[in-house]
């Protein structure tokens, strides 16, 4: 865990108190429908600060909501190959509503990317990409890991359309009735 510990203080630059505000608009890309019929769907809105909100999900049975951060290969494989995994909440604030609290895993994203990934086609992460959709200013998020907070904001242009699709092409509509004791929790 100290390994893992010491890549994340890094990652995070806890010595630095402002983050600059975000410069750039979400995009969503659906792709072609492959032999199955089924499409796989990314959003995107990435901060001036390098740091990213991605949503990835299909039709069928993934959805994922990741705070991702510039990583080395060396950091990534460490995190790929930790026996211990590190949990913790995502805190999603969309304009000025209060934040919400998602559970969250830190995962290797790609080879050049980790963050706190998000997953299950739960109804709590559902309402905060609905509420993303919504968003009229920014969109906020953070983790606090023992004490030590790393936030980012996000523009919300262009989040109405990129939700859109998110929600069409992954049938997100569908999971309204399906909520569990413990998605009601998170919300």
């Amino acid at each position: 865990m100290t390994k893992l510990w010491g890549m994340l203080t890094a990652a995070f630059g806890l010595g630095f108190a402002f983050v600059p505000p975000a410069s750039a608009q979400w995009v969503a890309h659906a792709s072609r429908a492959d032999v199955f019929g089924n499409i796989t769907v990314d959003a995107v809105s990435m901060s001036s600060s390098g740091d990213g909100l991605v949503i990835q999900c299909n039709q069928k049975d993934s959805l994922k909501l990741a705070y991702i951060f510039p990583a080395t290969q060396d950091d990534v494989d460490k995190l790929v190959n930790s026996d211990e995994p590190l949990s913790t909440e995502l805190l999603i604030k969309v304009d000025q509503t209060a934040p919400r609290k998602l559970s969250a895993n830190l995962k290797a994203w790609n080879d050049h990317y980790v963050g706190f990934v998000v997953s299950g086609r739960k109804r709590a992460l559902v309402k905060v990409i609905q509420a993303i959709g919504r968003a009229d200013s920014s969109v906020d998020v953070g983790v606090d890991l023992d004490g030590h907070q790393q936030t980012d904001s996000f523009n919300a242009g262009g989040s109405t359309s990129a939700m859109t699709t998110v929600i069409k092409d992954c049938k997100l509509d569908d999971i309204k009735g399906k909520q569990t004791s413990a998605d009601a929790k998170s919300q």
